[in-house]
């Protein structure tokens, strides 16, 4: 009779992303669980049980002070332990930039993310661009390539006007640290391209490609993305974009956001609910932009290093300050000191 339970026991550990190999606080709550799958589990019913693991989960998270954001709530949190180490997104995420908070400009986020130098967590967010004719966006439209199926023949079944809700979430999982590559892109096949609303879907990092497109930053005008070439900026400051088969674009100006999917051949391979179908869709989201946050993360390792990075810094910043802090006697000593300058009295010039 105790066994008719446990199929339940594990729809409950899935409902909270519970992974019983991970060490400290995640190991914790699955220790609970356990026990209570036990008679104490029969007199609960299932809403009391999933109300009291999103407690404890939170209660995990809030040690590790973990402050929720427009973007990264404790759902999305579960979502993302779906398919990212558990132990990664309940304990080590920072908040590196949130563009509602630092705004949406390139060099407020260039600023704010380019120091990590651990793996990083992109989140967009935005309302699908409808049929209401809109100045700005009509700006845009007329310098991305329009979506155009790869032949007559091509399945076009995904039709994501029949979502329910118009709201698009996308994010990246960047392995590597952010470069500035206007010419060029960075990245490995670690990362990938994910979904999380209007439903889940997991684009991950091609193996295979022989010109890899993972990631690009260009402050020459090309904005960022995801699966394609930095864009080509001309003499005349236009843009020539290159979207990739299966690729996120996101434009200079982060108002405006692109995803389209083509199906195989691309950085990133096509979406984890299309691969059991015989025929990959291909199809197109565009979106203008209302969130935009960075989130860093990483190995105990990668965020011991992040830190020491983070103290260097932060004592040559003191050494700065203090050298600025000084008057001209005490600073001319000093340079006197080093050589740097001639002490007074002395002859200067060369015969």
């Amino acid at each position: 009779m105790p066994f008719v339970f446990e199929p339940f026991k594990l729809y409950l550990q899935s409902l909270l992303y519970l992974n019983t190999d991970t060490p400290s606080s995640t190991k914790a709550i699955s220790t609970t669980l356990k026990m209570e799958t036990s008679s104490s589990f029969v007199s609960k019913t299932p809403t009391t049980l999933i109300e009291d693991r999103e407690e404890e989960a939170k209660h995990i998270i809030k040690k590790h002070h973990f402050t929720p954001s427009r973007l990264l709530s404790y759902q999305t949190l579960s979502q993302l332990a779906t398919f990212l180490p558990p132990e990664v997104v309940f304990s080590r995420l920072r908040k590196l930039y949130v563009a509602a908070e630092s705004g949406f400009s390139m060099r407020s986020m260039e600023s704010k993310v380019f120091k990590w130098n651990a793996p990083t967590i992109v989140l967009v967010s935005g309302i699908r661009v409808g049929k209401k004719p809109n100045k700005r966006y009509d700006r845009f439209k007329d310098t991305f390539p329009r979506f155009h199926p790869s032949s007559t023949e091509a399945t076009n079944s995904f039709d994501n006007e029949n979502d329910d809700s118009s709201k698009i979430t996308f994010g990246i999982y960047i392995k590597q640290a952010w470069k500035i590559t206007n010419g060029q892109n960075f990245g490995n096949d670690k990362g990938m391209i994910f979904q999380l609303e209007a439903r889940q879907n997991l684009f991950k990092g091609s193996k295979s490609v022989n010109v890899p497109h993972y990631c690009y930053f260009s402050t020459a005008g090309g904005g960022l993305g995801f699966g394609s070439a930095p864009p080509r900026i001309n003499a005349n400051g236009s843009k020539v974009y290159s979207p990739g088969i299966v690729s996120l674009t996101i434009d200079q100006s982060m108002e405006f956001c692109v995803f389209r999917h083509l199906g195989l051949g691309g950085s990133y391979e096509p979406g984890s609910i299309h691969l059991s179908h015989s025929e990959i869709p291909e199809y197109e989201d565009r979106f203008a932009i209302t969130d935009l946050e960075v989130w860093g993360c990483g190995t105990d390792k990668e965020l011991a290093e992040q830190a020491k990075n983070w103290e260097w810094e932060h004592r040559e910043a003191q050494a700065r300050q203090k050298l600025n802090m000084m008057n001209w006697e005490d600073g001319k000593a000093l340079l006197e000191m080093a050589g740097l300058v001639g002490r007074s009295g002395d002859s200067g010039g060369s015969v």
